[in-house]
């Protein structure tokens, strides 16, 4: 294993293609956020009439409309989609592959609840009624398995992670949703409308316990069980090109069928296996020297975390307004072009990067 100076102490280097992968993953899901946002804008995330009084006039044509993404928008969210989230979670789960059983683990359990809770606090200033507010997104689910994998590793080793694995794999093939979907049901009658159990565990569970295992491999050197995983990996695609299901987007709403392909077993296994591949050669690449970095995607991939408490809030609460006035001064209408959303995100990954820069946080807490 390589070494690396860390504030004069020798410490693990980083992996840099998983960084830059990592950064790479999440600048896809950001494309695709806005993308679903703007196609909803005119009837979700405007804000209404009273908000921009006379301001609105020139846009109330489009007001109660979907837009549609442009072609390169929708190419990038079909082939993306089925997998992007899955794969961050992950890499997620890889690095905590490197804990022991006689670790203590209470500081990451405590960490997971209290990420758990600022995105759904983060998803109450954001979402356009109190229903989406309080529902269950991929931010929030994807602590969820994190905290259950170190959990249950902690108390019960890894063959209960083998265990855990197995079981989304079974639910795949048993297909909860409609019993989850009686529940939903009931909480929009009693509740909210708009009300949704959008990234349920489930869906997510089985990603990051392979992700878990095969950071073991790797963390602790075990060569055969690495090398099996990746065979295991391209049968899984292999099966999946041959009899899975095909996959679709709606230009109007690129979420409307992001978790087909985790609904079902072979769509699952399909998504294992790029998982696996994916991160497996960019693994055998670091082993033979070729450590792939970008400093965007790699200063991205390292504080993700950051770039996705951010990324919502700055693009409803100030690209988004600015936007909206700068229609009203070019008559430039909004769409959703891939160039613009870039530019919106480089924006964004700025405004993270200049926190990080001027040590807001550390001033926050009176440091």
């Amino acid at each position: 294993m390589v070494y690396s100076s860390v504030n004069g102490k020798d410490a693990k280097a980083r992996i840099q293609c998983l960084d830059f992968l990592r950064g790479f993953f999440v600048f896809l899901a950001l494309w695709q956020h806005f993308s679903y946002y703007l196609n909803y804008w005119y009837i979700n995330y405007y804000q209404g009439w009273s908000f921009w009084g006379e301001l609105i006039d020139s846009h109330s044509s489009y007001v109660g409309t979907q837009l549609e993404v442009d072609y390169l928008s929708g190419l990038a969210a079909w082939f993306f989609t089925p997998w992007v989230s899955q794969v961050y979670l992950f890499l997620a789960a890889f690095n905590l592959g490197r804990i022991n059983r006689g670790d203590n683990v209470k500081p990451k359990l405590v960490v997971f609840i209290g990420l758990f809770l600022l995105f759904t606090f983060e998803n109450m200033l954001v979402a356009p009624n109190i229903g989406e507010a309080l529902s269950l997104y991929p931010l929030q689910t994807w602590m969820i398995c994190l905290f259950t994998i170190v959990f249950f590793y902690k108390n019960f080793g890894q063959k209960s992670i083998w265990i855990l694995f197995s079981i989304g794999l079974v639910l795949s093939l048993l297909s909860p949703d409609p019993w989850v979907n009686s529940i939903e049901q009931v909480i929009r009658n009693n509740f909210h409308e708009n009300y949704e159990i959008d990234a349920r565990p489930y869906y997510f569970i089985s990603s990051a316990c392979l992700g878990f295992l095969f950071g073991k491999s790797w963390w602790n050197n075990n060569k055969e069980l690495f090398k099996g995983l990746i065979i295991a990996g391209f049968i899984a695609l292999g099966i999946w090109f041959i009899w899975g299901n095909s996959f679709s987007i709606d230009p109007k709403d690129v979420f409307l069928t992001e978790h087909d392909q985790a609904k079902n077993f072979l769509g699952l296994l399909g998504i294992h296996g790029i998982e696996l591949i994916v991160v497996g050669c960019f693994l055998y690449l670091t082993n033979y020297g070729f450590d792939i970095r970008l400093p965007v995607f790699n200063w991205i991939g390292r504080y993700s975390l950051l770039v996705f408490v951010l990324h919502r809030l700055i693009f409803l609460k100030v690209v988004m307004p600015i936007r909206m006035l700068f229609y009203n001064i070019t008559e430039i209408k909004i769409g959703i072009y891939f160039f613009e959303i870039w530019f919106y995100i480089l924006f964004v990954v700025f405004c993270a990067w200049l926190i990080r820069k001027l040590k807001v946080l550390t001033y926050l807490e009176g440091k």
